[in-house]
């Protein structure tokens, strides 16, 4: 456990001055923690506690409760909003040629003109504005301009989401976008920007910014995710032989189809070529994504499917002459199943 110390007087009192004119970004815990002390507890923390966030530092967060502030480790809890340095004018705004009311008035901003901060004097701050213009402005009169944080921790299983009709892909060990914590749930986007309820257990947070830095590298389920995306829109399509889309299509048309049309991936055409694409997988080693094989017919392989988690695939059928999705595991298909390749690494 990262042992937490309270900051000397000088540097509180700074923080509190800098609360009072706006600086401040919020978190929030994402667990129970105990603040100790030579093995004294000195406060508590609760699951799901908003705090005032005063510093990140490479693997805490140095957060202000009451009159005290404390070192947090990153896995307790996250930054849920992050100021910038721009602040917009709640009324007409004074903005003076020195820091002081008594000073020449340059000009008067309308109200919710937007100011940038250059550097802060007491209760005045010096800002720039319409381009290449600046003065000192009193902090009453502005209001800090604030943006969602994104803080990225990693999927703990492979696991694909869904919400309105939406879906994610979370890849093990792979990054996800964490964005709010409610209910003892993470809220979590994709890279276009649709918002995920996710339980704590699915979900991990780094401890260090570089465990961050290397995490956030990764994109395979980016890929995932856009390719599953773009199978389920296709559920209910005609099953027709020969068929590649983007009306109708047979089992490796499809499959053939979402991997050139959504990845720019180009595969083999038939299922018993694709069989030999990507790498080969073990079947209880799938993750979403992987096209899964089988042998209907009596003979080789003769079938493909689009595999997308919890044991099922999307394909298109003869069978029911669609598109659709069916259990791999359990089933008709389970005693055909015959071998599954990753094409997306």
């Amino acid at each position: 456990m990262l042992k937490s110390r309270l900051i000397n007087t000088f540097i509180l009192a700074l923080f509190v001055f800098i609360l009072s004119v706006g600086f401040k970004d919020a978190g929030i815990f994402v667990t129970d923690y105990t603040v100790k002390i030579d093995d004294k507890v000195v406060e508590k923390f609760k699951d799901g506690e908003e705090i005032v966030l005063a510093k990140e530092n490479k693997d805490s967060f140095q957060v202000i409760k009451g009159d005290s502030t404390y070192l947090i480790p990153k896995n307790a809890m996250i930054r849920t909003t992050r100021g910038t340095n721009e602040y917009k004018t709640i009324a007409e705004t004074k903005v003076y040629a020195d820091a002081s009311y008594d000073s020449k008035v340059i000009t008067t901003l309308k109200e919710g003109t937007i100011v940038s901060l250059e550097k802060t004097n007491k209760e005045f701050g010096y800002f720039t504005y319409a381009k290449d213009k600046a003065g000192f402005i009193d902090f009453s009169s502005l209001q800090r301009i604030e943006k969602q944080n994104i803080t990225y921790g990693y999927a703990k299983e492979d696991k694909v989401i869904s919400s309105n009709g939406k879906y994610l892909a979370l890849i093990k060990n792979e990054k996800v976008s964490i964005i709010d914590y409610k209910d003892g749930k993470y809220i979590i986007t994709d890279n276009k920007g649709n918002e995920f309820t996710v339980g704590k257990t699915l979900i991990g947070l780094y401890e260090t910014l570089e465990d961050i830095s290397r995490g956030a590298t990764r994109t395979a389920s980016d890929d995932i995710t856009d390719i599953i995306n773009a199978a389920h829109s296709l559920i209910g399509k005609p099953y027709v032989y020969g068929a590649t889309g983007p009306n109708s299509f047979d089992c490796s048309g499809f499959t053939y189809s979402l991997y050139r049309n959504v990845l720019n991936i180009t595969i083999p055409r038939s299922s018993i070529n694709q069989a030999n694409a990507g790498i080969k997988v073990n079947k209880f080693d799938l993750r979403p994504g992987d096209l899964v094989f089988f042998n209907t017919v009596g003979r080789n392989i003769s079938h493909v499917g689009l595999y997308i988690g919890d044991g099922k695939m999307i394909h298109a059928s003869s069978g029911r002459k669609m598109v659709t999705i069916d259990n791999i595991f359990s089933g008709w298909y389970s005693g055909r199943y015959v071998t599954a390749r990753r094409i997306i690494k």
